[in-house]
């Protein structure tokens, strides 16, 4: 009986881990295609959204949806994730937005992130 005690005694049970990160290029030239690229960890099954907008980034991705055109990269996700995407860049200066989220669910945020870049036009 003492013995039970001490295996279930060295039981931890974890909280849900989820994460986000953005990496994009700090800067790019005008008409360069790069790419942008969320990465993180899901302990259960979650919906990752990513978009690019001019403006500082929404509080959550229900927000967000209302003003932008449309999500870069839009997938479920569990465990370790990576979405990626090619961007065409153009001038001006640009966050990326990215938000975890349980499925069904756009007004939860598990996590977020956001990285901006810059679009220099005539640089080499």
């Amino acid at each position: 009986m003492l013995a039970a005690i001490f295996v279930f005694s060295g039981v931890a049970l974890a909280a849900p881990r989820y994460t986000v990160k953005l990496n994009v290029p700090h800067y790019v030239s005008e008409g360069q295609t790069f790419k942008l690229k969320a990465t993180g960890i899901s302990s259960t099954r979650s919906h990752l959204e990513v978009f690019v907008t001019s403006k500082p980034c929404a509080k959550s991705v229900a927000a967000e949806t209302k003003r932008a055109s449309g999500a870069l990269i839009s997938k479920k996700v569990f465990h370790s994730y990576t979405g990626s995407k090619a961007v065409h860049a153009r001038a001006g200066t640009y966050d990326a937005c990215a938000y975890l989220t349980p499925i069904g669910h756009s007004s939860i945020t598990r996590a977020r992130a956001s990285a901006t870049y810059y679009v220099l036009v005539g640089a080499y």
